[in-house]
């Protein structure tokens, strides 16, 4: 094992130490200060709302006085307490109904209103019989680590895209830190681009053995411009076998204001088990990875490299 996680390390910072010249690095750079001068020039809707006035001493809508068609809200007007619709006395009184009828309704003497704690339960039960599956399923409550790390074909910008992600039965939680690096061939320092993304929700879809679907909603902040977008995606595992995963990932981050994506992201994997199992605490998988981003609608990045995988259960 130890053996295992020194190649992983040794071929991370081979990977991050390239040479290469910030071209894609300059790109997202500009598209990103475009996208944020675009959103400050873009004007503020300040627009008022001019309240409409009535004439309390004509017709129309007299709210006051004697409205002559008979709306008189305080005075005249039909449905007053010396009329049919009493709500003291006739008809639809108080000891029938409440003050808002529309609380509750009574059916042959009887309140069939929803109680808060039957709506607890019914959300309760499927939460319930998913984590009843932990038995044979322990990774329904777990904690996932991935380390995804990747370089472009042309050998000049790296992507280093670790997530956590914590589970328990139905829903989980997941934080992402997704950075782009080059050595600048010109000053040797070395650029970066970050994300750090969080999916504040996410719902599993499908907590079987063999396959797995999360769908889930959250934000992502991007560093270099100081902005945060509305983020949201959904993620595929496949065990064939249980030695043998494969995994799917999509992520788009959208500005509303500019109606632009900042960031789509597809990431797949194809990872196989180095130790533990379903009986275990810990598990742990290795593997290669395919990573494919468009900022901006208009820059292009494929990477490649490899993954490590640990899930705490």
């Amino acid at each position: 094992m130890k053996k295992i996680i020194s190649t992983f390390v040794l071929c991370s910072v081979v990977v991050l130490v390239q040479q290469s010249s910030a071209q894609v690095m300059d790109k997202i750079k500009d598209r990103s200060s475009q996208n944020s001068s675009q959103r400050q020039s873009a004007p503020s809707n300040n627009n008022t709302h001019t309240t409409p006035s009535y004439n309390n001493n004509n017709n129309g809508y007299n709210y006051n006085n004697n409205y002559n068609n008979g709306y008189n809200y305080n005075n005249n007007y039909p449905y007053n307490n010396n009329n049919n619709y009493n709500y003291n006395n006739n008809g639809y009184n108080n000891n029938q109904y409440s003050t808002y009828p529309y609380r509750s309704t009574i059916i042959s003497g009887k309140n069939t209103s929803r109680s808060s704690s039957g709506s607890s339960a019914a959300l309760g039960d499927p939460q319930s019989r998913v984590l009843d599956l932990r038995d044979s399923i322990p990774e329904i409550v777990s904690i996932e680590l991935y380390n995804d790390l990747s370089i472009s074909n042309s050998g000049k910008t790296t992507v280093y895209n670790p997530k956590l992600r914590l589970n328990k039965g139905l829903f989980s939680t997941e934080v992402r830190w997704y950075g782009l690096y080059e050595r600048s061939s010109e000053t040797g320092k070395m650029e970066h681009f970050n994300y750090l993304d969080w999916q504040i929700v996410q719902l599993n879809l499908s907590p079987a053995k063999k396959f797995k679907m999360t769908v889930g909603v959250g934000f992502t902040k991007e560093f270099y411009s100081n902005s945060t977008f509305f983020d949201w995606g959904f993620a595929a595992v496949y065990y064939p076998a249980e030695f043998l995963k494969f995994r799917v990932e999509y992520r788009n981050s959208k500005d509303f204001e500019t109606k632009v994506s900042p960031r789509t992201l597809w990431v797949s994997s194809v990872e196989f088990k180095i130790f533990g199992d379903r009986h275990t605490s810990l598990v742990g998988y290795m593997g290669a990875n395919v990573n494919y981003a468009r900022f901006y609608d208009s820059v292009y990045l494929w990477t490649f490299g490899p993954t490590l995988y640990l899930r705490l259960q």
